[in-house]
């Protein structure tokens, strides 16, 4: 492990989202409040157009979480 990611692990560290994890962070919590994938997709897309072209791009991260996280 780098000293970088030792850093990371430690006990004291404090983290901030990068931006993969505020989508994440942003799925998990609509997923959380019953929402459908594509509706999901779609409020994603928009609040992050720079990474998702269209809401269909989004659908395959919506997609790949619900079948990791969701019931």
């Amino acid at each position: 492990l780098s000293l970088q990611q030792l850093r990371r692990r430690a006990g004291n560290h404090v983290a901030d989202l990068n931006e993969s994890g505020a989508i994440a962070r942003a799925i998990l919590e609509r997923m959380d409040r019953g929402m459908r994938n594509e509706d999901i997709s779609r409020e994603v897309a928009l609040q992050f157009p720079h990474r998702f072209r269209t809401w269909q791009e989004a659908l395959t991260e919506v997609g790949d979480m619900a079948t990791k996280y969701s019931l």
